[in-house]
Formats: structure tokens, C-alpha cells, sequence
């Protein structure tokens, strides 16, 4: 999975027809030029994460898979808010940082990590959240262990995610692994297209 991620964001930053497929079909028009992200959110589930992660100024907040770090540099781009984006794939990092660079964005750092095993030290995050990647996850439960790990007490966790169903992708690289049926009905808002879910 890193190695195909790798080949992505290797891309990203010299393709406009990349961005322009993505934008087309996916983002919409509420996605700002420069945080452009490989993920389904809209600006209004953007912000209710946001505001469910109840952030105070200084705290650090951890992007579980951040990617090429769009979401990551526009949430510490908010006075006070510091961010530690993490994701499985070193191109998509070096972008990220890149990324930060150009939007001088300075509270926002970037590490290669696995899901699991995040490179941070116990309870030192404030809030952490991930979108549309829980699902790539081979591993969620010891996932989810490593985000208490490093939460601060009664913190949150607030994440996005899409599975199909378990029967549908039993043998499917990556999505058959560890397939979710529902990630949870309590604490979520649902709506048409996703639920956010807060733990």
C-alpha cells in the first residue's frame, strides 16, 4: 500500500490533470486550492470535525494517514492549533511538509507512520483525527489501542471512514483484510452519504 501511495503523491504536485480528475469527481467546489486531499469530505464535515475535536489554543492534534497533508496544513493554519500529520507513505509526507512550506504554515509537522505504531509518545495529543482511511487499515483494532495510547485523558478521536460489506471483499487486497461492517450507530451522526463519528 505505501509503495502505491508513494507513486501517487509522487505526482501530485506536477499534475494538474490529476487534480483536475479528483476535483471533477469527487471534491467539488469547496475544496480551496492548495489543501487539495484524496478523501470524499465536504467543508461542512470538515468543520463539525473540527469543532467535535474541541480544540484549545496550543493543543496538538494528529492526522491519522494525512496524505499529502492538505487537511493537516488548512487545520494549522488556525491560530493556536498545532498539527502532526502521519501517514504510511514517505513521498506523501515530503509533499505535505512542502505543502506547509508554501502556505507558510509553521505549526504543522509531518512523520512516516504505520497506523498502530504512531511515532508519538504516550498521551501527548490533544485530539486526533483521520478521514476516509480507517477502512485501509489491516489492522483496526490495534489501530484504534495506539490512538488511546497517545490521546490525552477524555480527548477525542473523530474520523470518516467508508467500508463495503465483509461478504464483498473477502480476498480483496487491502479492503478484504479487515473488513468493518458498521463502524458503530452510537455517537454518530448519520446522514446520506457517511456518518462522523466521535470516540
Amino acid at each position: 500500500m505505501a509503495l502505491g501511495y508513494d507513486a501517487v503523491y509522487a505526482e501530485w504536485l506536477r499534475s494538474p490533470t490529476l487534480h483536475g480528475i479528483w476535483q471533477a469527481t469527487a471534491a467539488g467546489e469547496e475544496e480551496p486550492p492548495g489543501f487539495e486531499n484524496l478523501n470524499f469530505l465536504t467543508r461542512g464535515e470538515l468543520d463539525r470535525i473540527v469543532a467535535e475535536l474541541d480544540l484549545r489554543s496550543g493543543e496538538p492534534v494528529m492526522e491519522l494517514a494525512c496524505g499529502a497533508g492538505g487537511l493537516s496544513v488548512w487545520l494549522a493554519q488556525r491560530p493556536g492549533i498545532a498539527v502532526v500529520g502521519m501517514d504510511l507513505s514517505r513521498v506523501g509526507v515530503r509533499v505535505a511538509a512542502r505543502r506547509a512550506v508554501a502556505q507558510s504554515v509553521r505549526d504543522a509537522v509531518f512523520v512516516v507512520g504505520a497506523a498502530g505504531a504512531a511515532p508519538v509518545a504516550d498521551a501527548s495529543m490533544a485530539g486526533v483525527m483521520s478521514v476516509d482511511s480507517l477502512q485501509y487499515v489491516p489492522n483496526k483494532l490495534a489501530a484504534l489501542r495506539d490512538v488511546t495510547r497517545v490521546l490525552a485523558p477524555s480527548r477525542r478521536m473523530v474520523f470518516t471512514a467508508f467500508e463495503l460489506e465483509p461478504a464483498r471483499v473477502v480476498g480483496l487486497p487491502v479492503l478484504g483484510v479487515d473488513p468493518v461492517a458498521d463502524y458503530a450507530p452510537e455517537g454518530c451522526h448519520k446522514s446520506v452519504t457517511r456518518r462522523v463519528c466521535t470516540r
